[in-house]
């Protein structure tokens, strides 16, 4: 019976906390942080295919001369060069022993003029097609990290500011509510250029500078103080 009325009395002081909590007077802001910031992993996607003819070159010649030409370009093909399994595939002809390959790779590169440098690579190569799949920056979490801090020291100011207009002051956070986002930009409809058929280069102008698009780290932060 002793517990049972220690226990009751544990719970009692429990939920008069619990309501002097609700009760307290508290504001609510909104604040933000944001950056845009120069993407520095741009991924490609190329394919290597066997023509269909007499003097095909094999998929295993294509990717070692692929690799040359990267490594001669100073990429690390072990760490950036990835093969995309999902997408490579044999392909065996009807009534014919011959088989045709088709092998598909994700490459991370850091620049636009690196970008460049691959996609010239590939045209002397007569790679069959390569494209721009997916923009995003390394640093990613350690920025948003700061934009939280900076978003979170706006919330308090904000309060403080608002409420020295009544006579009141901010106090200790009640609640606080993360809403940071962080978007790569990607290329689901891309431009011409960037999906060009590298057989057809030949006979495209020269390609122009590419710069692009810059990519926008956003934290918001929805913040309840209490108000002494």
């Amino acid at each position: 019976m002793k517990n049972l009325l220690i226990a009751f009395t544990l719970l009692t002081g429990m939920f008069m906390n619990a309501q002097q909590t609700q009760q307290k007077s508290f504001i609510e802001v909104n604040a933000e942080a944001k950056e845009e910031v120069t993407p520095d992993e741009i991924y490609l996607a190329i394919s290597l295919k066997e023509s269909d003819s007499k003097g095909r070159i094999s998929i295993e010649k294509q990717e070692e001369d692929l690799k040359r030409a990267l490594t001669s370009l100073g990429i690390d093909i072990k760490e950036d060069l990835k093969v995309n399994n999902a997408n490579s595939y044999y392909y065996k002809k009807i009534f014919k022993k011959d088989t045709y390959a088709s092998k598909n790779f994700q490459l991370k590169v850091k620049d636009a003029k690196q970008v460049a440098n691959v996609f010239q690579k590939l045209n002397d190569l007569k790679v069959s097609s390569v494209s721009i799949t997916k923009l995003e920056y390394s640093k990613k979490e350690e920025l948003l990290k700061e934009l939280r801090m900076k978003a979170m020291k706006e919330a308090k100011d904000r309060a403080t500011y608002m409420l020295s207009a009544i006579g009141e002051s901010a106090g200790k956070p009640i609640e606080v509510r993360d809403n940071s986002y962080y978007n790569p930009v990607m290329y689901r409809n891309q431009p011409r250029m960037m999906a060009m058929k590298m057989e057809d280069a030949a006979s495209a102008p020269p390609m122009p500078d590419l710069d692009f698009k810059k990519i926008e780290l956003r934290a918001t932060v929805n913040a309840k103080f209490e108000i002494k």
